[in-house]
This record gives C-alpha cells, structure tokens and sequence, in this order.
C-alpha cells in the first residue's frame, strides 16, 4: 500500500510541470512563467563504508514573475523535490536545503509525502516585491543578496552561500529581508541590506561598488549575531592580454571571543578560443573551524591553502563540456567534478556527470563520495 501511494504521489510531479507549462500560452504581457525539470538517476558510493547506493532525483524548478506596473513586480519561485534510493534517506548530500532555512520568518520546505527511502517535497526558493525608484530599487522578500565575486569560493558572502561540489543542487539558500540599491552615477552605487528571522534581525550591512579605470571595485560590511565581516571584491581584466583577473578579501571578527580570522581569494579566467574557456582559483583560508558559516555554508573547508580550475568547452554545437576540480593543497586531496550536456532539441538536453576523489583517508575529500548520474533536463 506504501508503494501505491508513493507512485501516485510521484504522478504528480509531471502533472504539475504540465499544467505550468500550459500556463506559459496564456501569458499576459505582465506575466513571464518559466519551468526548468531535472531528472537523474544516481549511483554513489561511499569512500569509507564502499557501499553503493542508487538515487533517482527529480526537480522541478518552476518561476513566476508578475509586473504590475512600470514601478513594482512581484517574482517567485517554486521548486518540487522528488528523492527515491535504495537504502534510507541519510546520506548529506540529498538532505534537503530547508536543512538550513530553520532561521527564516516564514516556512518555505513541506513535506508532502516521507518514508525511509522515498521523499516528495516542496521548496520555496524565491518570493519577493520590487519597488523601482528614480535612481535605484528596494526589494522586500525572499532573496539572494548579491555578494562577492569568487567563481568557486567567495569568502564575503556570508547571507546565502552555497555548495559548489552539489552539481544537482548548487542554489544558493535564500534569506528574508530588504536589499536597497541606490545609483549615485553610472559606474558607483550603494546597496543596504537586512535580513530577519522570526523574532531579530540576523544580517544587516552595505556594499559600495564603483568602477576605476575599468576596473570594478567594491567595499562590504556585514554585522551578524555572532560576527561581522568587513571584506572588498575587486574584477577587471588584465591589460591587453584577453585574461580576465579577479579577487576577494574578508575580515572577520567573532562577537564572542573578538577572534579574527582571514579569508581571500584570487583567481584568473580566459577563453582560449571561441570554444573553450578556463580559470584557476587559489583560496586562502584561516577561518577553519565551522563558525556562523555553518547555517550557511553546506561544505565547511577544514584546511587552509586550496586550488581550484574551472574549464568549459563547447565540443561541438550540441555538446558542452564542463568540469570544476578542487584541491586541498594542506592534505593534497582532490576532487574533481565533470559534466557533459548533449542538446537533444531547442529545450531538451541530456546530461551526465560525476564525481572522483583522491586522497588518503581521513583527507578532506576523500570524505566525499565518489558517483556518476545520468539525466534529462527539459524546460519551457
């Protein structure tokens, strides 16, 4: 009976992204409906239990956005989550992102249906008002506050990080409050931003951006409950050479103990030709310990020296390339992330990807499992 009830559940998933795309042929022109749908088929095994355990994951990332007017709109953003494997739901990597929404105003994850090796739930990833102004914006809601400039780390942004080693689910958690943006000219502006939970305000700090000489500069301040960050982010592109150089720095202070701790990146991207691009990343990082991070960030790095390459290639029309490796230069261990995407039509690609990890045991990564997937997105 569990299992009938589990497929019919699971009917729901393309009934839904049906009806949502339907909708998008009644669009008003105040209306823009948008749905992006995933379905992978996982084989995981771990590195220190060398058990291997089969996942089958299906996301529905569906996005509404309403102008109704020339000075406010209103966005959402929907997604609905489907886990089946074949042994219990405990594994982190498929734990969901509501894990870390508990400091949040409003419940944005439900659970419509949970047993131990099947999980169908609803996500809400985005809902937030736009006010526009003479010379900039406010928005109130549900967001993502944008901060820092890393393409693998970024060491400023405290308000939504993100697990760049998730290839299935790498957005960026969201928090509730303002972000208000103010043009003082056309190459230098200001943001303020706020963020809450039920009771107190949890985030609250500005970012001063401007451009010198081509080069985009900014200067960040943000006060939590338990520390404050003060940090700068700088990008431009590296004379004539075609290489693009970028870099990020933060100060931060914990309100307990007045400890201060330091966290940069640097890094260099480029495109070799019309049809590959590459960069390579350094992070250097003394905050190691978990910290305030950890409401935040869903892979807490232990060591202190990293190096990351990122490498895109479009192997031919239909076919892209991609792959991020990481590397702990303190314990030598590595990962490295490839994906391929293969377009069957205009709005159907086929994807397939994984993860292989070096390293000794008790390294870092080697922690990490080891996996390969394979998949169909499709989106309207």
């Amino acid at each position: 009976m569990e299992w009938l009830k589990m497929i019919r559940l699971n009917k729901l998933i393309p009934i839904i992204t049906l009806s949502l795309s339907l909708a998008t042929s009644l669009q008003a022109s105040t209306w823009e409906l948008s749905s992006d749908n995933t379905i992978v088929g996982l084989l995981m095994r771990g590195n220190t239990s060398q058990t291997s355990i089969s996942y089958q994951y299906s996301q529905s990332q569906n996005r509404v956005n309403y102008k109704w007017s020339d000075i406010l709109s209103f966005s959402t953003w929907v997604d609905l989550e489907s886990y089946w494997a074949s042994q219990s739901l405990t594994n982190s990597y498929i734990e969901s992102i509501n894990q870390r929404s508990s400091n949040l105003p409003i419940s944005v994850y439900k659970q419509l249906y949970s047993r131990d090796n099947y999980r169908l739930s609803t996500t809400l990833k985005r809902a937030y008002m736009r006010i526009k102004f003479f010379k900039g914006d406010m928005v109130y809601g549900l967001q993502h506050y944008p901060l820092g400039v890393g393409k693998i780390w970024r060491p400023t942004d405290i308000m939504n990080q993100y697990n760049p080693l998730n290839q299935l689910a790498s957005d960026r958690l969201g928090l509730v409050g303002v972000l208000y943006t103010y043009e003082r000219s056309a190459l230098s502006q200001w943001k303020i931003m706020i963020a809450h939970s039920r009771d107190s305000i949890t985030h609250k700090g500005a970012r001063l951006g401007f451009n010198v000489n081509g080069i985009d500069v900014s200067g960040v301040i943000i006060n939590t409950e338990q520390n404050e960050i003060l940090g700068f982010d700088m990008i431009g592109a590296l004379g004539k050479t075609g290489v693009n150089i970028y870099s990020e720095f933060a100060l931060n202070q914990d309100h307990n103990n007045g400890d201060r701790t330091v966290q940069a990146i640097i890094g260099f991207d480029t495109f070799i030709n019309s049809m590959m691009s590459m960069g390579i990343e350094g992070f250097y990082n003394e905050n190691t310990s978990a910290g305030d991070n950890a409401k935040y960030q869903q892979w807490n790095y232990p060591g202190k020296y990293y190096l990351g390459h990122i490498m895109q290639i479009q192997v031919s029309p239909l076919i892209n390339y991609g792959s991020s490796t990481m590397i702990n230069l303190s314990d030598k261990s590595v990962i490295i992330l490839p994906k391929i995407s293969v377009s069957i039509r205009n709005n159907i690609d086929a994807l397939m990807g994984g993860s292989m990890v070096v390293g000794k045991e008790n390294a870092e990564f080697k922690s990490y499992p080891q996996q390969v997937f394979i998949g169909i997105s499709y989106y309207y």
